[in-house]
């Protein structure tokens, strides 16, 4: 399920307006683009802002474009009465590793083990020493540490930030909170 499809699903589950906004924003559109102009006799401004802050409409040549139509529909559909209405979050997907994992991890076991081995622990003390032994010549090494902790800082929150979905996160932290407190009453 692709992100425009959840997004889709939690908009329609959380108000039950916003279905007929966006299926109003999709009868509207013309070669994939919309204007404000040409619905907001049927949809308010609150509710078109919404679509553009939910990433659903995203710039385009003339207007906003329909960020992915095909998983707007598909959001649409199989949010229909069934109860499965936030079924993302209901139950936790199952994943499998993507090829980028799998070097990831490779990578990672790749480390522990060339630790173990004296010439690769040399080598990358190498490589390091020429990004910053320099760096040593020129500042205290308390500084050069703050500037490693700086670094790690930054690089992990921008991934952070690109790789995990914060609203399917928060809807299994609500979740979670939901069972610890069916959990503690049965208690």
């Amino acid at each position: 399920m692709s992100k425009v499809e959840r997004r889709v699903r939690s908009l329609v589950s959380g108000d039950s307006e916003m279905r007929d906004a966006i299926e109003v924003v999709l009868d509207r559109a013309t070669d994939g683009e919309v204007q404000w102009i040409d619905v907001r006799d049927e949809i308010t401004s609150g509710q078109w802002g919404r679509l553009i802050e939910k990433e659903i409409l995203v710039d385009g040549e003339t207007g906003f474009a329909l960020a992915d139509p095909d998983a707007i529909e598909s959001g649409l559909e199989d949010d229909g009465g069934d109860g499965a209405s936030g079924g993302d979050a209901e139950t936790p997907e199952t994943t499998s590793w993507t090829k980028w994992d799998k070097i990831a991890g490779v990578a990672t076991i790749g480390a522990f083990v060339g630790y173990a081995v004296n010439p690769v622990r040399n080598a990358i003390a190498g490589a390091i020493d020429v990004v910053l032994g320099p760096l040593l010549n020129i500042v205290p090494f308390y500084v050069v540490v703050m500037v490693i902790a700086l670094a790690t800082g930054l690089y992990s929150t921008l991934l952070r930030a690109g790789l995990m979905d914060m609203e399917k996160m928060s809807a299994y932290q609500d979740r979670m909170k939901e069972i610890q407190e069916r959990r503690k009453d049965a208690k």
